[in-house]
């Protein structure tokens, strides 16, 4: 009878540390697809802004420790057909609220006052 019961026991603990490893597993996959979501959803609002949206690089692209704000740079294609420069941008929203609010930098990357806003807004 004792052996049954310790056998109980130990299976029941394993069973305990599988659900519980399973659920921070879940949990950590679920923040990381909702990042990542989100991402894709103020890129596709940035490449609307854009001349030629399609054709758009991003770089350093995140997400703000609140998820309210999106933050990153963009460059994007001119009338020539060239990419003018990497330019800060930031999306306030997210996909739940469906619309985002789309704010870019003034100055291209070298250029005085580059990162004003998203350093305002995003941090470094």
């Amino acid at each position: 009878m004792k052996t049954k019961t310790k056998w109980a026991i130990l299976l029941g603990l394993l069973l305990s540390v599988a659900a519980f490893g399973y659920a921070i597993y879940y949990g950590a996959t679920t923040e990381k697809r909702q990042r990542d979501e989100q991402i894709n959803w103020a890129k596709e609002a940035v490449k609307a802004t854009l001349l030629d949206g399609e054709t758009a690089l991003f770089r350093n692209v995140r997400v703000t420790a609140d998820n309210v704000i999106t933050c990153g740079e963009v460059n994007g294609k001119n009338l020539y057909g060239a990419y003018t420069g990497f330019t800060g941008f930031d999306v306030t929203g997210t996909p739940d609220t469906g619309h985002p609010y789309v704010e870019m930098e003034s100055s291209k990357e070298g250029q005085p006052g580059y990162h004003t806003l998203v350093k305002e807004r995003c941090g470094n």
